[in-house]
């Protein structure tokens, strides 16, 4: 996966979520998902800006994740 520039927080959460569910899958490992997530989704600060407002997740991201897929994501992420 290379950086994209997603067009809108729907887009980003698709990416974000078919990373955890690899994970899920075992298809990598927690450390290449960290890597996969920071390197190609959040390097971009319009990508940033479309998932987090300040502290807190954007309604559209946390919804087309889910709780479960949340909590995975904050685990894995260094903020």
């Amino acid at each position: 996966m290379e950086q994209i520039l997603f067009q809108n927080a729907n887009e980003a959460a698709k990416a974000v979520k078919a990373v955890i569910d690899e994970y899920w899958r075992h298809d990598i490992t927690k450390e290449q998902a960290r890597r996969s997530i920071q390197e190609n989704i959040l390097a971009l600060p319009e990508n940033r800006a479309r998932i987090f407002r300040g502290e807190n997740y954007t309604a559209v991201f946390e919804n087309v994740l889910g709780k479960k897929r949340v909590a995975a994501f904050a685990s894995i992420i260094d903020r």
